[in-house]
């Protein structure tokens, strides 16, 4: 164990505090519920403290808050760190590690909580901060967040809509109404991407270009990013959708995007040589214009084609749901 993380569990132990999961030690100094970290111990050390307090962002409380001067230099000098939001306040210790070694954080603790407390903000420390009614014994911990919350609160909380999961077919007309109109985006690039390829070949007269893996790959996830990203991105900006409902459309939408946009580009292939548009006609040609290309030029499409359709169900599958305290 290196110096700064013995000093850290000497701090703990000093405040009394006790360990939750990945590394998080909760407790309550002077009142106040505390969640702690110490961040890459091994080097700076940051310390990282969640103070919750129960007012809301724009309480006048928070703006009457005078540190003192030696916390006012910390600041100005980027030692120390202090940000006030709702029924949160973050105060981290940016070289943590120096600050343990010569003892100064207890001192600091002190002048920070007492300004906090000087401006009202350790009102009623025993009660919940939400309803600010009930009494709560035990401090609660979700997700690294530490919280003062009665049962009551705590489960009017969990039944509230944003932290409840989305029912199957929500979002679905948005998802079915915009899901075709990235598809045919995606198609569009999907089919101008191929074409570029020709052209490109065309222009050098060669019929083989040496490319180092590197940028293949690169140009493999820039090719999915335009055909599958569109898919991703529209079916991401519906706040509340269906988990099953989006990465269905994801994938259905995806596909169509890489089989319409090969579709197109067979399309040019025809009316360049012909000047002639026919739809039937390249879906006629399609199955025997990719097998003449030979297997790497088919390889290539296909795991173009399975990035595009893995970015868009990845960007499409709702976020874990984070219970909001």
């Amino acid at each position: 164990m290196t110096a700064a993380a013995n000093n850290f569990a000497r701090l703990a132990d000093d405040l009394g505090l006790v360990a939750e999961k990945e590394g998080l030690l909760i407790g309550k100094i002077r009142g106040f519920p505390v969640g702690v970290k110490c961040i890459d111990p091994d080097g700076s050390g940051l310390l990282l403290f969640q103070i919750r307090h129960p007012l809301p962002a724009g309480a006048k409380e928070l703006s009457s808050i005078q540190n003192t001067s030696e916390i006012e230099r910390l600041v100005a000098e980027k030692k120390i760190e202090i940000s006030l939001e709702d029924k949160v306040a973050w105060l981290t210790f940016v070289e943590g590690a120096k600050f343990l070694a010569d003892g100064s954080v207890l001192p600091l603790l002190n002048d920070v909580f007492g300004a906090f407390e000087k401006a009202g903000l350790a009102a009623n420390p025993d009660t919940c901060h939400y309803c600010r009614q009930n009494s709560v014994e035990t401090l609660t911990c979700h997700e690294g967040k530490v919280a003062q919350i009665c049962d009551t609160c705590l489960q009017e909380q969990m039944r509230a809509p944003i932290n409840r999961p989305a029912d199957a077919t929500a979002g679905a007309v948005p998802i079915l109404i915009l899901g075709p109109v990235a598809a045919v985006a995606g198609a569009i690039c999907w089919a101008l991407v191929w074409i570029g390829y020709d052209l490109l070949f065309e222009l050098l007269k060669t019929n083989m270009i040496y490319v180092p893996r590197i940028i293949e790959l690169v140009l493999l996830f820039c090719v999915a990013g335009t055909v599958g990203g569109p898919v991703g991105f529209i079916i991401k900006r519906i706040p509340r959708r269906g988990k099953a409902l989006s990465v269905i459309m994801a994938v259905l939408c995806s596909v169509a995007a890489v089989v319409f946009g090969e579709v197109a580009y067979v399309v040019w292939l025809i009316y360049r040589e012909l000047k002639v548009v026919s739809i039937s006609g390249a879906l006629h040609l399609l199955p025997r214009l990719e097998l003449e290309m030979g297997g790497f030029h088919l390889a290539i499409k296909l795991l173009a084609a399975a990035l595009s359709v893995t970015l868009a169900v990845v960007m499409a599958k709702p976020a874990k749901l984070k219970l909001n305290l």
